[in-house]
């Protein structure tokens, strides 16, 4: 399981970042962060790992 992330940086540039499986995704316009398992967990068909 993956989540794309683009924000803008500084420069007004685009950056793109891939967030996998044990990361903790940084939502930073809403302030916000969490492991990507938490956005995942009542997705049908995804089993939680450990």
């Amino acid at each position: 399981m993956t989540i794309e992330s683009f924000r803008k940086n500084e420069d007004e540039i685009w950056n793109y970042q891939i967030y996998s499986q044990g990361e903790e995704v940084n939502f930073v316009s809403v302030n916000f962060s969490c492991l990507i398992s938490e956005i995942y967990q009542k997705v049908p068909g995804i089993q939680k790992r450990e």
